[in-house]
């Protein structure tokens, strides 16, 4: 099925509820679509070929997002790009993925200048919200285009987006997402997440992200998309209050700053139905702090651009009978119906339960593959299974628990230490608002264990104090040899901590990395 057609179902259920809502303006759904034919419309009468790569460049804004249903309609294949990466990383993505389109906001116009310079494949650029000298508004461009559009049905098959990966490592690979991978995601949420009446989903987080993917189920059931130019706690406490919003999903840095703020518990979060927590593992003790706060509405799930909906933990796993389940606050869930998750060893081997090993998956949740990368691809999809790197095990009631990524494990002394068990200590601290546990150099050990951490504002801590606290709750062997306060940790454009930033500094010069 096509993906513009979850858009679709929305205006066929309620032509004349608000789809989107920004500010004081309000978009209905009949409104959405008709920008979406004449975006579609528009495209077609410039000659552009189903299948040319499109690129849309904003921050969160319902009129770019409109830009993005056309260029669906018209059977482009969409490049979403992070108005949060650098300028050399944008433009190396629009002359590496070869794209001919770009939509963009007049915030961008210097960098968007520069890149019609370097890219001279990149024969149409419009500006979103305004003219920008030649460069016309989507107003004028689209003036003259008809609201309504055709085309015959698309193959299942057929790439309808080109995804980046998130970039922690290395150049971000250009991931070949299908209709058939959208229509396994917004089923699998419509299936895990039932609803009675139209959910109000709250973009906070950046919509060329996987608050875009929760648009589209939301869509499909008719709701109303609340955009948030940027996730700033108070706003997003402040919107959902007044919105009555059901639905939001944040990375886990958000919901830390959302619980520091001082005055959090004073706004009502009753309507919450559904708060995704997601992108990063979170601290046990933030999310029994989380549901608390926000109620027991907290759900989580695991995936990644190259394979998503993988696995879902609903808010009843988590809160029974209005107690904490404390074996799943480590859980990312079970295996939604619609795919297969399992846990293989280095050759291939698939392994029983409560066996630690890299999380697989198989299914029609799993990409096609990395855009003119084969070996990538052939690399990721050995023993007919897709390898996320995920490390993990299943438990015996078939909850899936992330151990670590593979690259972050450290190895001091012949042991295997995996980092994210000793942030989880180190998150108990009350004055701790974020921390990131990484390996560097020792002569002695190879790697010792070292953490950077990121306090509260106005609280103090001591290094021996965070030692203490570790060693009693780890040990020895996995206490960190090395504290390093920060005032802010590194981070991609998504939000991940970039763990590679903290290590290479120690590394450089070094023969090896580990």
């Amino acid at each position: 099925m096509d993906l513009i057609h979850y858009f679709d179902r929305g205006v066929y259920l309620a032509p004349d509820r608000d789809c989107m809502v920004m500010d004081d303006n309000a978009w209905t759904y009949r409104e959405v679509q008709a920008v979406s034919m004449q975006v579609a419309s528009a495209l077609r009468r410039d000659g552009i070929r189903t299948g040319t790569r499109v690129a849309v460049l904003s921050q969160n804004d319902p009129t770019a997002f409109m830009c993005v249903l056309g260029l669906i309609r018209a059977q482009m294949v969409w490049v979403p790009l992070n108005p949060r990466n650098s300028e050399e990383n944008l433009i190396g993505i629009l002359d590496r993925f070869k794209c001919e389109v770009l939509f963009y906001n007049s915030a961008f116009e210097d960098l968007v200048a520069h890149a019609r310079q370097a890219i001279p494949g990149m024969t149409t650029t419009v500006c979103v919200d305004q003219q920008a000298g030649a460069v016309p508004s989507l107003t004028q461009w689209i003036d003259d285009a008809p609201t309504h559009f055709e085309i015959e049905p698309a193959d299942p098959n057929a790439v309808i987006a080109l995804q980046t990966t998130g970039g922690t490592t290395g150049l971000p690979k250009g991931v070949m997402q299908t209709h058939l991978f959208y229509e396994h995601f917004i089923s699998s949420l419509l299936a895990a997440m039932p609803t009675t009446t139209p959910p109000r989903f709250l973009a906070a987080a950046p919509m060329t992200h996987a608050a875009g993917y929760f648009c589209l189920p939301i869509f499909a059931r008719g709701g109303t998309i609340i955009v948030l130019r940027a996730a700033q706690p108070l706003l997003i406490a402040q919107a959902i209050e007044r919105y009555k919003v059901t639905d939001t999903i944040l990375p886990p840095t958000v919901i830390y700053a959302m619980l520091a703020e001082p005055t959090i518990r004073n706004f009502d979060f009753s309507s919450m139905r559904y708060f995704w927590y997601g992108t990063a593992p979170i601290a046990v003790d933030k999310l029994r702090e989380a549901i608390e706060v926000f109620g027991p509405c907290m759900v989580s799930g695991w995936g990644q651009s190259e394979a998503v909906a993988l696995t879902f933990l609903s808010a009843q796993d988590l809160v029974k009978d209005g107690k904490i389940n404390e074996k799943l606050l480590t859980s990312c869930g079970r295996a939604f119906p619609f795919t297969e998750v399992a846990v293989m060893d280095p050759d291939g081997k698939l392994l029983g339960r409560n066996e630690s090993g890299e999380l697989v998956a198989r299914g029609n949740s799993v990409m096609p593959g990395y855009l003119d990368d084969p070996e990538a691809t052939a690399d990721v999809s050995r023993f007919g299974w897709h390898h996320t790197g995920d490390i993990g095990y299943c438990d015996d009631e078939g909850f899936f628990h992330i151990v670590d990524r593979s690259k972050d494990m450290i190895i001091s002394g012949g042991f295997n230490i995996f980092p994210s068990e000793i942030e989880k200590v180190i998150f108990t601290h009350p004055a701790v608002e974020d921390c990131a546990v990484v390996g560097l150099p020792d002569e002695k050990w190879g790697e010792k264990v070292s953490a950077f951490v990121q306090l509260k504002k106005g609280h103090e801590v001591t290094r021996e104090s965070l030692e203490a606290l570790c060693r009693a709750k780890l040990g020895s062997m996995k206490t960190p040899k090395y504290f390093e306060f920060r005032d802010t940790l590194p981070r991609s454009p998504v939000g991940k901590t970039l763990k590679r930033e903290l290590r290479e500094p120690f590394w450089e010069g070094k023969e090896r990395k580990v």
